[in-house]
């Protein structure tokens, strides 16, 4: 199912109840001001997310796809924290080389105006589910990113696993364009 809100788009998987993938848009206006947003969490489309209670108690944090620090300065930052625009990540991953890629995109936006990203999930082998969902659900094995920046035409593919370890960089986990494609069977319409 498609989900188009003003912040991101992004493709919400009803068998896994996670986005495959999110699409936005980071700019230097977008992530200067100070927007004190709780994280009050929206279930909206209840049959097709968790709650947000369901991560209670699990190994998960609720890992934002398109984070709140991109969109900050947005009067609809508050779309970042919908359930469907969550998954569950590992704490050392969320905190660490996830972060860290997140702030790299935003470093480039700072430095050349804008960057586009996508991301999602990724589904290689089994992971524990959480544990208080009574909604059947599929905890995402890995992630995947991927960013452009207009001005200098870069383009970077990350696959990051779940147990990555929290002081990890997330230049350990930059994997080539024919790697990211193999790996995801994504194809964009540079690839072709």
């Amino acid at each position: 199912m498609l989900v188009f809100g003003s912040l991101y788009a992004l493709a919400l998987n009803p068998q896994t109840r996670f986005a495959d993938w999110v699409g936005y848009r980071v700019t230097a206006a977008s992530q200067s001001g100070r927007n004190s947003l709780n994280r009050n969490w929206l279930h909206r489309a209840k049959h097709l997310t968790i709650e947000a209670q369901d991560y209670e108690g699990s190994e998960y944090s609720m890992g934002h796809l398109c984070p709140l620090a991109s969109v900050r300065a947005d009067a609809d930052a508050w779309e970042v924290n919908w359930t469907g625009a969550v998954a569950p990540q590992r704490q050392a991953l969320n905190a660490g080389p996830w972060l860290e890629f997140e702030e790299y995109c935003r470093q480039l936006a700072r430095q050349h105006d804008l960057v586009h990203v996508m991301c999602g999930t990724l589904y290689q082998h089994d992971m524990p589910p959480l544990p208080k969902s009574d909604e059947h659900h599929i905890v995402p094995s890995h992630f995947w990113a991927r960013l452009f920046v207009p001005a200098t035409e870069e383009l970077v593919h990350w696959i990051m696993p779940q147990d990555a370890g929290r002081r990890d960089s997330h230049t350990e986990y930059i994997v080539k364009r024919s790697d990211f494609t193999r790996q995801t069977r994504l194809v964009f319409s540079d690839d072709v």
